[in-house]
């Protein structure tokens, strides 16, 4: 599966969700972008780590989905490396595809570390 990764807002092929990130100096040479989701055919904010320590960045797939990785600033949690299928508004683990969370549920639980 080859993925092209982006530093900068994005927008899916479709033009169904936009993802904007939220850049802040941690320290001197090291950033931390924060993204939020956003439906935009609703303007439901689908995903909000913005004023938060969670690094991520995002790829669009063919299918629609997209591959998220995320890591809690200052790295010392494990990578999140996600499956997210924005119809169904669902994220998996990469390696585990059958513990599906809600993306909301997700939030919660991202919230939760903070």
């Amino acid at each position: 599966m080859a993925v092209s990764l982006s530093f900068g807002d994005q927008t899916s092929p479709d033009g169904l969700i936009r993802i904007e990130y939220d850049w802040c100096q941690m320290k001197p040479s090291c950033w931390v972008r924060s993204p939020r989701i956003t439906r935009l055919d609703t303007g439901e904010i689908l995903l909000d780590l913005w004023g938060t320590n969670w690094d991520g960045i995002a790829a669009f797939l063919s299918d629609g989905s997209s591959i998220l990785y995320l890591q809690e600033y200052p790295g010392i949690t494990p990578k999140l490396k996600l499956r997210v299928d924005w119809q169904n508004a669902t994220a998996a683990p990469i390696d585990f595809p059958n513990r599906q969370e809600s993306i909301a549920e997700l939030q919660l639980r991202l919230m939760n570390r903070n």
